[in-house]
């Protein structure tokens, strides 16, 4: 998938972007300070977030900062940046960072820096506490992201627990990417156990989807 090998990479753009501190280039330029809630949820501290939203939830935060400190809570590299930690400990704040994020109202169904649903970070790292606060705050369970379904993604990453999940929630069963690769055909050959999940707690047999 383009948007996963990439990904990485885009993340860190965006965490440059959110600890950037000012300084003076041979040009003039000068950079923008990281805020004070920027910093709180790199450096996962959800009372730290709690207490500066509190003091003020800054303009155009739903739609603009809002949606990157969401994925940057829900990333791969949040958990690498604190490898120190143990990491169930550093998923359970982050998780709470997510929670009190979108009880300010960040956008559920904002995008990444890389253009694809919030909800596929969460899916993608198989962060399920993550998914189910996002799917309760009105995420699209049927969410597109380079031509992937939500439970496209699931199934492609074995994310067992998040098919359930997602199916629990009506997620459909015939999409098809651009490879016209289906769900039947991708648990075959990724995830024997979402097939069967599949089946069995889908609304229709996996053999009927339409092909076409």
């Amino acid at each position: 998938m383009a948007y996963h090998a990439i990904s990485s990479m885009l993340m860190g753009i965006v965490i440059a972007s959110l600890l950037s501190v000012q300084a003076c280039g041979k040009n003039g330029s000068t950079e923008r300070i990281a805020t004070p809630l920027e910093l709180a949820v790199y450096e996962n501290m959800p009372e730290r977030v709690t207490v500066l939203l509190k003091e003020g939830v800054p303009e155009n935060f739903r739609a603009g900062i809002g949606p990157q400190l969401l994925q940057y809570a829900m990333s791969d590299e949040l958990i690498r940046n604190h490898r120190e930690e143990p990491k169930e400990q550093v998923i359970k704040r982050a998780d709470d960072i997510v929670r009190i994020l979108l009880n300010v109202d960040v956008d559920p169904n904002g995008r990444t820096s890389y253009g694809v649903p919030i909800l596929h970070e969460a899916i993608a790292n198989d962060r399920l506490a993550a998914a189910e606060q996002l799917l309760e705050r009105g995420a699209d369970v049927n969410s597109i992201g380079d031509n992937w379904s939500a439970l496209m993604l699931a199934v492609y990453h074995c994310h067992v627990d998040i098919v359930a999940l997602l199916l629990k929630r009506g997620a459909v069963l015939t999409w098809k990417n651009h490879s016209g690769e289906t769900l039947e055909s991708m648990a075959q050959q990724s995830c024997p156990s979402a097939l069967s999940l599949l089946q069995t707690q889908g609304r229709v047999p996996l053999g009927s989807i339409p092909k076409g």
